[in-house]
């Protein structure tokens, strides 16, 4: 046997007993729960005790079409929901010996995506995480749960992990995909999350490439985030197996998704093998960014725009704490800047006339700034 790692084991799992003269116990699940509009997921038969038939019941019965030469009576249909809309689904299962049915309410959301702070710590018996995907393109080695390892705060944890040590296949890319979240009504959101990872080698190391998209998953674009090696690394290299042990062997990176207020996105981590060691994440957090100011300077004014939604003429209104010059500029969901000006505001309350009914229909985000602080508010013209 040669190269660098090699490692051997045998192991069993998920060992189940059924009756074979019983009724079927139904029971399934989806590949996902929380669509954008258009997308298709697959219903799961989980049933047990070996049914025969299926039928397949959602509600309401339109905005969704069984796809891909699927039916309500095939074992694991296809779906492309086209209707925004919560959607109840039901799986009655059949065998020689009767029949038994299965309903969850609301089991299916078309829609928006999900709402920040938002926090995965990958300690469901589920994986990946529920609205997650694994995007594994060569069917070799990919992400998985792993093992229990010391996490970053010191305690016991699992982690989502992938095995570069007995990866080879340099350059191979593997993605693990967030669910959609929802940054509509964020005003400085970021996203952050522990990792740790060890180096084989200067010749045997790996990369970690953290790509967003904003139209469901259609099309990913690097986010800006990438590390290789030492950059990558927690801790020295190792050329045994690598496996956190203490918390200090885990970093916390942040990616800043200010740039995608008024958006929803998926995120996904991209591990790029280099047949080095195993590389491990964990805690992925969306929230808002702290301002990184003292009380006293972050509350030195607020903001409210009202009518919100409205006509695109708009009242803002400051009040503020102090006397000061603020910056204001209105930016298109492309970020394309639409206005700009400069205000004063006084001790008290201010208002102000914003009219942006010309550039039409559409998001936009009004960013007001002082050398204090500054609000990020999203306004809706219909």
């Amino acid at each position: 046997i040669t190269g660098n790692n090699y490692m051997s084991d045998m192991a069993i799992d998920d060992i189940n007993v059924y009756d074979l003269g019983a009724p079927p116990v139904t029971n399934f699940n989806a590949s996902a729960t929380n669509l954008c509009v258009g997308e298709t997921i697959t219903l799961n038969d989980l049933s047990q005790n070996f049914p025969t038939t299926w039928n397949w019941t959602i509600t309401p019965a339109t905005g969704y079409t069984f796809v891909n030469a699927t039916n309500a009576t095939s074992q694991n249909p296809q779906v492309q929901f086209t209707t925004v809309g919560n959607y109840d689904v039901s799986l009655t299962s059949s065998n020689g010996f009767g029949s038994s049915n299965l309903n969850i309410a609301s089991y299916i959301q078309v829609g928006s995506g999900a709402i920040t702070p938002l926090v995965e710590t990958f300690q469901s018996a589920v994986f990946p995480p529920l609205n997650w995907q694994v995007e594994n393109g060569d069917g070799a080695i990919t992400w998985l749960p792993s093992v229990p390892v010391t996490g970053a705060a010191g305690t016991s944890t699992t982690a989502a992990f992938i095995d570069n040590f007995n990866y080879n296949a340099a350059g191979q890319e593997d993605g693990l995909i967030t669910e959609r979240v929802d940054l509509n009504n964020s005003l400085s959101p970021i996203m952050t999350f522990d990792v740790a990872y060890a180096r084989y080698s200067a010749t045997y190391q790996d990369a970690l490439r953290i790509d967003i998209s904003t139209d469901c998953g259609v099309t990913y674009v690097p986010s800006g985030y990438l590390k290789q090696g030492t950059a990558l690394a927690t801790v020295p290299d190792q050329t045994a197996v690598f496996a956190p042990v203490a918390s200090t062997q885990w970093r916390n990176d942040t990616l800043d998704l200010s740039g995608y207020v008024g958006s929803e996105v998926t995120l996904k981590f991209v591990n790029i093998t280099g047949y080095g060691n195993q590389l491990y994440i964990d805690n992925i957090n969306f929230k808002e960014s702290p301002t990184g100011l003292n009380e006293t300077e972050a509350g030195s004014f607020s903001a409210m725009v009202f009518p919100n939604p409205g006509n695109g003429l708009f009242t803002l209104e400051v009040k503020s704490r102090v006397n000061a010059k603020a910056a204001l500029s209105i930016t298109d969901i492309k970020g394309s800047l639409v206005e700009e000006s400069a205000i004063q505001l006084t001790d008290g309350s201010n208002r102000f006339t914003i009219d942006i009914s010309k550039f039409g229909k559409g998001v936009y985000i009004l960013d007001l700034n002082t050398e204090f602080s500054g609000r990020k508010i999203r306004l809706v013209v219909l």
